[in-house]
């Protein structure tokens, strides 16, 4: 339930997060799959030069829409199958909009050339039982594919060190399958690298270094336990950081922070982090590399206390703070909350464990306890008097 929940709020945030233009038009999400494949779209009844003889394709069907061409190949039954249709049929016009295949139980493995010399800008096959992608599968559309979305197949083998040959590449997804390690990806054009749902364990120290125009990193429900030191040094292009759903237990000083001597990233870096649904009960001072607009979403933690010197500093400059579902007892050491009341309160969202919003404190419950309203500092406690 948990995973079909992520996969849902997945669809949800990039389809909001992400709007990439292709040749000029608003392109449309993959992932809206469900109406980008109307009944309207394949009744088309218009007969183009630019899509091949039906019979010469047959199983594949090509589909006109708006001008574009698409091929629709999932009722193609076997490897052999696929590759003698694109390497064997005459294509007035090989360059298309989108490779579509879900469902499909025949294609297991997606061999170098398949596609012979036909281009996509968009490659999407979805709940198949493809396992792996050859090293030059692909390389026809290393010009044109903006689009590589791969989602909830059984695939364990991936060219992940060819994606730099793909100049126009944006978007690479490859949601819900079998990958067990983190890949090194190099590119210089692609903004998401989404590989949750994928048994990953860990993530390399040095995995966004050659990801030079990264703005979202998707690797919730990966088995991580925890974020490597310097993961996102100098990655200064990052926006959004879905980690929700491992089994992260602490953030470290400086872990999540992408200024460095060499690089001020300043506050356009990093407009969203989620870590929801993460066991993670420590939380270290400077962990966050704070900024106003900045959104820390840590939903469902493990949570019992927010030690002022640590959360302060992000509530004062203006960060916000989703915490609800925590384990906040709201003793003396949270009076601070209440005492002090400090700027933009009205950003952290949370509450007590007796369900009283951390928004609304009263300052009154707090009487009793000493030190509450003392300046903060390192080893600053609150204790009943």
């Amino acid at each position: 339930m948990a995973t079909l929940s992520y996969l849902s709020f997945l669809c949800v945030f990039v389809n909001v997060a992400f709007s990439y233009e292709i040749n000029g038009s608003p392109s449309e999400s993959v992932l809206n799959i469900n109406s980008y494949y109307s009944a309207s779209f394949y009744s088309s009844s218009s007969p183009s030069s630019s899509c091949p003889a039906a019979e010469d394709i047959k199983p594949c069907v090509c589909i006109i829409k708006y001008g574009d061409i698409n091929l629709d190949c999932t009722g193609v039954t076997s490897n052999k199958e696929l590759k003698a249709i694109f390497h064997n049929a005459h294509f007035p016009n090989p360059n298309f909009r989108e490779f579509y295949m879900a469902g499909n139980k025949g294609i297991t493995v997606l061999e170098k050339e398949v596609f012979g010399n036909v281009t996509f800008k968009i490659i999407f096959v979805m709940r198949s039982a493809l396992q792996k992608v050859e090293v030059g599968a692909l390389d026809a559309s290393n010009k044109t594919a903006v689009v590589i979305d791969l989602l909830s197949n059984n695939i364990t083998s991936f060219p992940f060190h060819t994606i730099h040959e793909f100049s126009a590449l944006e978007e690479l997804r490859l949601t819900d399958n079998h990958l067990s390690s983190m890949p090194l990806v190099k590119s210089d054009t692609v903004k998401m690298l989404d590989l949750s749902m994928n048994p990953l364990m860990k993530i390399p120290s040095d995995a966004l270094r050659s990801l030079t125009a990264i703005e979202l990193l998707s690797m919730g429900f990966t088995n991580i336990s925890h974020i490597p030191p310097g993961l996102f040094k100098n990655v200064s292009s990052l926006q959004y950081v879905l980690l929700g759903y491992n089994n992260i237990t602490s953030l470290p000083t400086d872990i999540i922070t992408c200024s460095s001597p060499d690089v001020v990233c300043g506050n356009n870096w990093l407009k969203s982090v989620s870590l929801s649904s993460n066991p993670i009960a420590h939380v270290e001072l400077n962990a966050f590399e704070a900024h106003p607009g900045l959104r820390v979403e840590m939903t469902g933690s493990a949570l019992t206390s927010l030690n002022e010197t640590v959360w302060r500093p992000l509530i004062e400059a203006n960060v916000t703070l989703t915490l609800e579902d925590n384990r906040f007892s709201c003793k003396c050491d949270m009076a601070w909350l209440a005492v002090k009341n400090p700027p933009n309160l009205a950003h952290v969202w949370g509450e007590c464990s007796n369900g009283t919003p951390l928004q609304h404190l009263d300052p009154k419950v707090f009487a009793n306890c000493t030190s509450a309203v003392e300046e903060p500092g390192l080893g600053n406690t609150y204790k009943l008097s």
